[in-house]
Parts: C-alpha cells; sequence; structure tokens
C-alpha cells in the first residue's frame, strides 16, 4: 500500500511542472478568446458563404483552403473553421478555443516527449516553458485564419510521442497513433509532412535505448498516410503534380538565383525570428528588389552564424537530444523556405515557427552551460511579452493600426483598411443604421482602396506579385464599395470593370465583382453570364456559386430584392445575411 501510494506521489510530483505550465499558457493566452475575425478571416469566414454553418461542412473539406490557384488543402483546418464558426454563432470565440486547446494539447505532448527522452521534469517543464509562451506562438493562437499551425503542431507532436512511445515498449502493438497523428498533421497544413523529419531524428536519437528492432511496419504505415494524401490532393486538385505547381509568387523574384536568394534570406530571418531581432508583428515583407535581398541576407548573417554556433554546442554537449533539436528546427524552416510561391505577401511570419520553437527548447535542454535560473528568466520574458502581443490581434482596428505604423507607405497596410471600412458597412447594413453612417464608411473605404492601387505603382514595386494581385484587388474592392455605397454612376463602373476582365481575362475574380455590378445595376443576365464565368475560371469559388444560386432563386420568386445595396451584399434572407457578399481573397496564407 506504500509503495502504492508513494509511486502515484511520484507521478504527481512528475505531472505537477507541466501542470503549472499550462496555467501559465491558460494566463496569457486566455484574452485570445475575445478576438474578433481580422485580415484573412474577413475572407474566409466573414465575407465567404463556405464556412456560413454545418451543412457546408463537406464543401469546404473538399475545396482547396484559398481556391484552386493556390496549391494549400487542408481539411482538418477548414472543418475546424467551419464548425467553430456555426458553433459560435458567426463570432469566433470557438475557433479561438480550438486553437488555444491545440496549443495546451502541443504543451503537454512537447513535455511527455522530454520525458520519454529522460529529461528531468523541471528541465522539461522550463523547455516547454519557452516553447509554449514564445512571443512567436500569439499569431498561431490568437488568429483564426492560422489555427492551421497549431493544430498541425499538435498532430505532429501526437506522431512524434507516439513513434517513440511504441520505439521503446516491447508489445506486439502498431504505432496507430503515429499514423493517425502523421494523418492529422497532413489533414491540417502541408507543413505537416516534416513530421517524417522528425520521425527520422528520434531514431537517431533513441539509439541504444529502443526495445523494438523492426520498424518497417511503422515507416511502411507513414509511406501509406503519405501516399494516400499525395492521391487525395492529386483527386482536390485535378492533377497528377497534386497542385504542388501552383502558387501566388511565380514571378522572377523565385526563378533561377533570385530564387535561391529569396529562400536564403527567408530562412536567414526566420531563423532569426525568434530572438526578436526583426521586431514581433504581424506586417513584415520580403524586400521587393534583389538589391535589397542580397543587404538583408548580409545584416542577418552574424546573428544566423550566433545561432549555429548554439546549435552547434548543444550537439557537443549531448549529440541525441541535439539531434532532435536541429531536426525541428530545420523541419520548421524548411516549409515556408521551399513552398515559398504560397506564403504570401508577408512570408516572414511567426507562426511558421511553431514546430521550430520545440526543436529550440530541445536545443535549450541539450544545451550543457544552460542553467536553470537564465531558462527561467527567459520563459517568464516571453510570458511578458506575448501577454503583451495578444490584444494585438482582438480586433481589426488593432492590427489596422499597428500595420500603418509598422510601414505607412506600403500598399497593403491601406488596402487593409480599406477591408476593414468595408466590413464596417456591412455591419452597419445588417444593424439597420442610417445611410450617412454606412456612407461615411464606404467612403473612407474607397480612399483607402484607390491609395493601395497608387501605392503598388509605384517603381519600387515593379515586377513583384505586389502589382499582380494586390493591385487587382485594390481596384476591385475600390469597384465592390462604389457599387454598394452608391458612390459612383454604376453604369461607369461597370464599364471599367468590363475594361479590366478584357485586361485581365483569366481572372475569376473580376468576372465575380463584374457579376455583382451587374446585379447592382440591374442586369440579372449579364450578372448571371459573369458569374458562370467566374466558375468556370474558378470552380471552387464559393462566391459565384452562392451569387448565381441567389439570383436564380431570386428570378423564379420574380423578385428582384430589395435594392442594389442589399445585392451587393449577398444577404438574401437572414439566415445568411452572415454570408457576405462576394469576398475577393488577396492574401494566401
Amino acid at each position: 500500500m506504500r509503495l502504492h501510494l508513494r509511486l502515484r506521489a511520484r507521478r504527481v510530483r512528475a505531472l505537477l511542472p507541466v501542470a503549472i505550465v499550462c496555467g501559465c499558457v491558460l494566463a496569457v493566452f486566455l484574452p485570445a478568446l475575445f478576438g474578433d475575425y481580422v485580415a484573412d478571416d474577413l475572407y474566409l469566414l466573414f465575407y465567404s458563404p463556405g464556412f456560413t454553418g454545418i451543412s457546408g461542412l463537406w464543401d469546404a473539406i473538399r475545396a482547396p483552403f484559398w481556391g484552386t490557384e493556390a496549391s494549400l488543402w487542408r481539411p482538418l483546418s477548414s472543418a475546424t473553421l467551419c464548425v467553430g464558426h456555426a458553433l459560435g454563432g458567426g463570432e469566433p470565440w470557438v475557433t479561438h478555443t480550438f486553437a488555444l486547446l491545440a496549443h495546451l494539447g502541443s504543451t503537454i505532448l512537447a513535455y511527455a516527449i522530454l520525458r520519454n527522452f529522460a529529461v528531468a521534469a523541471p528541465r522539461a517543464a522550463v523547455a516547454v516553458a519557452v516553447f509554449a509562451l514564445h512571443p512567436c506562438q500569439v499569431e498561431g493562437v490568437a488568429w483564426a485564419a492560422a489555427i492551421a499551425d497549431p493544430l498541425a503542431g499538435c498532430a505532429m507532436l501526437l506522431a512524434l510521442w507516439s513513434w517513440v512511445h511504441w520505439r521503446k515498449q516491447a508489445s506486439a502493438s502498431l504505432p496507430w497513433l503515429a499514423w493517425v497523428g502523421f494523418a492529422l498533421a497532413l489533414a491540417s497544413k502541408e507543413t505537416g509532412a516534416a513530421t517524417l523529419l522528425w520521425i527520422a531524428a528520434a531514431e537517431v536519437a533513441l539509439h541504444g535505448r529502443a526495445v523494438r528492432r523492426n520498424r518497417t511496419v511503422g515507416f511502411a504505415g507513414l509511406g501509406a498516410v503519405l501516399a494516400l494524401w499525395l492521391l487525395a490532393r492529386a483527386m482536390v486538385f485535378g492533377d497528377l503534380g497534386c497542385g504542388f505547381d501552383r502558387g501566388l509568387l511565380l514571378d522572377e523574384r523565385v526563378r533561377g538565383g533570385q530564387g535561391l536568394l529569396m529562400r536564403g534570406y527567408l530562412a536567414a530571418a526566420l531563423a532569426c525570428t525568434p530572438t526578436g531581432w526583426l521586431g514581433l508583428t504581424p506586417n513584415r515583407w520580403v524586400p521587393p528588389d534583389v538589391a535589397g535581398l542580397a543587404y538583408g541576407l548580409v545584416a542577418l548573417l552574424p546573428l544566423l552564424a550566433c545561432g549555429v554556433a548554439c546549435v552547434w554546442s548543444a550537439w557537443r554537449a549531448r549529440s541525441d537530444l541535439a539531434c532532435l533539436g536541429c531536426a525541428g528546427v530545420l523541419a520548421g524552416l524548411a516549409g515556408p523556405v521551399l513552398g515559398i510561391t504560397n506564403v504570401g505577401h508577408w512570408p516572414i511570419a511567426d507562426r511558421y515557427l511553431y514546430g521550430a520553437l520545440f526543436g529550440f527548447a530541445i536545443l535549450l535542454v541539450a544545451s550543457g552551460p544552460c542553467r536553470m535560473p537564465l531558462a527561467l528568466a527567459l520563459a517568464s520574458t516571453c510570458a511578458v511579452v506575448s501577454s503583451r502581443l495578444v490584444p494585438l490581434w482582438r480586433s481589426p482596428d488593432a492590427i489596422a493600426a499597428r500595420a500603418m505604423a509598422d510601414c505607412p507607405q506600403h500598399p497593403e497596410a491601406h488596402y487593409l483598411r480599406g477591408q476593414i471600412e468595408r466590413r464596417n458597412a456591412l455591419v452597419a447594413v445588417r444593424h439597420g443604421h442610417d445611410r450617412a453612417r454606412r456612407r461615411t464608411h464606404y467612403e473612407h473605404a474607397l480612399a483607402a482602396y484607390r491609395r493601395a492601387a497608387a501605392l503598388v505603382e509605384q517603381p519600387v514595386y515593379g515586377g513583384a506579385d505586389l502589382r499582380r494581385v494586390l493591385g487587382l484587388n485594390s481596384r476591385l474592392g475600390a469597384a465592390l464599395v462604389a457599387v454598394a455605397g452608391r458612390l459612383r454612376p454604376l453604369p461607369e463602373v461597370v464599364s471599367e470593370l468590363e475594361a479590366l476582365a478584357e485586361r485581365v481575362p483569366n481572372s475569376g475574380q473580376v468576372q465575380l465583382v463584374l457579376g455583382v455590378a451587374h446585379a447592382a445595376w440591374g442586369d440579372e443576365r449579364g450578372a448571371e453570364r459573369a458569374w458562370l464565368r467566374a466558375l468556370a475560371l474558378d470552380p471552387g469559388s464559393r462566391e459565384a456559386a452562392f451569387n448565381l444560386a441567389r439570383s436564380q432563386a431570386w428570378r423564379v420568386a420574380g423578385t428582384h430584392g430589395d435594392g442594389g445595396e442589399r445585392k451587393a451584399t449577398g444577404a438574401i434572407n437572414p439566415e445568411r445575411a452572415r454570408a457576405g457578399h462576394a469576398g475577393v481573397g488577396c492574401q494566401r496564407r
């Protein structure tokens, strides 16, 4: 009896440190539950009819995350966003709860993995605290659109923990949980493929500790999961390339030597980001000119060299854990560096380091000179800084204000302000506010869109993807608010959009907005033709399908709605009022 009680007390003492860390995580990140939809959330959830209810769950799962023009398919992340949006009644608190729970799961699994490698409970808890409370984790936890990162991170750590546990125990079971974790990581984000690198590093770190010698079955299962994922992607995108040949930054910056230079800059910048040297802000971008990349890379090299020296020191101190930590850092950097065509206009993002920070925490444990007081001070500093960053994601206005403060001459800061004013106008329409208030929001949005379109034409952005994507979307946003707010004559707006459609004949977004303008003008036939062309160009466009069905339903019912403004917002009944109007995406994450 005494032995049983003693063992139970020992287990409680072993779990107490991670319980304290989880409490600190809740204290720091709990305010994120009260945050609003910001930035890409407006495209994915607020404007899009694809995530308006559980009825759209299947469509959300089978459709690419950002449409067929990007190589992103994340069924688990899409399903989580859809269910969270529906359960929250259109509010983001449920989605934020899912993200926080995934982060807590990652915290517990990270602690369990370190304990499996015989790391003492206090040291493991401090290392996990640095991982869980690091300011770079704020973006993934507090931003609804970034939920893919904590989901993929939690699934990856689940696969790693299960694999290590399976390799160290002598039963005849199969590593089912590792296979499931790998599948969930792939379904959450493409960077889930880095789980294979983690497991390979774990094999090296487990030398002499593993009981099971036959690893063929385990690796065969991982290969089968990877093959099924590639097959599913091929079916979703309809090509043998599985969609990986698609992207948005397919310009001269990512071709040949320039592409290598850009990848080198990103690798160095992302490696330096955890130190805070680049500044903790959601508004960082790569210099559009090659010279800027070269100078930036030279400036980052000294700090990167210090990081390499620390890794080498950790490797010499304890090679098994250092190997695992180095693999984690490399796995975290590999995704955005290799998949550069889909990282969007802000390729240096904190959330890309979700898995790499666990590798950093392992190196902290593996480092010989590391002392507990210094590690505790680092964890405490991370907690304080993170608690100050969480309110940054509380509202679109806070994000826009930070963007304007950090980069007042960058076109995307003004584009973001236009999106916020456009959303405020939609909210005013739905709440029945007076017309003067709505018109003010539309006028501010139009001014911001025009400013973004003017800035993107500056020579410094010439040849960059900003002109091709952001410039087009700024013009489309200006057309939408001009139509909805009656700020310009509708025939003039339609004429400009038709001219734009001739210059950009392969853009489904232009046809989408052209249909909205035709509908507001009263030309239902013209609107339907434009939406049909939009669907032909982008079969995965939920907005075009929704607007086309709405128009046909009105025509069958013998009514044309209650005015152009209602048509521009796309609200045909109270149940669909949250669907918003045809959203035009710009930032691909």
